[in-house]
């Protein structure tokens, strides 16, 4: 009866080691929910990418560094995923796996829906990627388009000082 414990408990070790964890959140979102994703009194910059952009993949450590130069008090920032599932998002994603932070999948059953979830939520967004938004906290878009990361920090970082 010991080495049958002492095997379910090896066996259980090894189940739990393979199992793929990761701390950032990955939610499926549809088009239509997007504007009430991005609603909020805070400052929010948008990042919109996928896992086969050679720019987005380069550049996602400066956007996850951005979590933790911004109070979350101040600043939202939205992580928005354009890939077909979840688990491509994972796989790209598994560095980040002791990371904090949310990405949103858009459902992309109609790319059409997608594209007029993103405008209603003011959201000019062209159909590449990385597209960049930054909405100030009276709802005016103060940034639209494909920017460096350390650029879009600046004008966080204005916004912020001149609230």
């Amino acid at each position: 009866m010991k080495n049958l414990k002492i095997i379910f408990a090896i066996l259980l070790f090894n189940l739990l080691l393979s199992l793929k964890a990761y701390a950032f959140e990955l939610k499926e979102i549809m088009p239509s929910q997007f504007p009430g994703v991005v609603e909020s009194k805070n400052i929010r910059l948008i990042y919109i990418f996928t896992s086969w952009c050679s720019v987005c993949k380069r550049v996602f450590p400066e956007v996850v560094e951005l979590y933790k130069d911004f109070d979350p008090k101040d600043v939202d920032i939205m992580l928005i995923s354009l890939d077909d599932n979840d688990e491509v998002v994972n796989d790209a994603f598994k560095l980040y796996k002791d990371q904090n932070f949310v990405i949103y999948r858009i459902n992309q059953d109609s790319p059409q829906e997608v594209m007029q979830g993103l405008l209603k939520a003011g959201i000019l967004y062209k159909g590449s990627v990385p597209h960049s938004t930054i909405i100030d906290e009276k709802d005016n878009i103060v940034v639209n388009g494909s920017y460096k990361i350390h650029s879009l920090k600046k004008a966080v970082e204005y916004l912020i000082k001149n609230k």
